[in-house]
């Protein structure tokens, strides 16, 4: 059975001779304009995996931040740990990185409840890990699973 597709209405301004070139390609190839960018943005996306590749932690903490319930995460040869103090006031993020079995980073910091400041450290961890690693590689499959 086929899920309902969601979709979002957004506004573009196109240059003018990408338009004109963008209605040519839709008349010859019978396809809708809105189907021939759809299919461009996700070349452009995939193209870029490396960028999206580094927002793994932040989107595997969403749930944090949802439930306010602690959580812990290990990718690859990192591990972090969120947890709120002080009543939901403060949030404590440890940090473990290993290299060859052994710790090799380990730290703590406390944060207020400003999601921005933590979501950044989150983004700078992805240069711990291996690019080519299972958690990776799995976690691209599904941000680019458009279907």
């Amino acid at each position: 059975m086929l899920g309902k597709k969601e979709t979002i209405q957004k506004t573009f301004r196109l240059d003018s001779k990408i338009n004109d070139n963008l209605e040519v390609l839709s008349a010859v190839l019978e396809r809708t304009q809105n189907d021939l960018v759809n299919v461009a943005i996700q070349n452009l996306l995939e193209e870029n995996n490396d960028w999206l590749a580094k927002w793994i932690f932040v989107d595997y903490t969403d749930d944090f931040w949802l439930t306010q319930e602690d959580i812990k995460i290990k990718i690859d040869c990192v591990s972090v740990e969120l947890y709120y103090i002080n009543e939901y006031k403060d949030i404590k993020m440890k940090v473990e990185v290993e290299d060859e079995g052994r710790i090799a980073i380990q730290y703590e910091k406390t944060y207020d409840s400003d999601k921005s400041d933590i979501n950044k450290e989150l983004v700078k961890l992805y240069s711990y890990l291996n690019p080519n690693c299972k958690e990776i590689k799995e976690y691209l499959k599904n941000v680019n699973n458009y279907k």
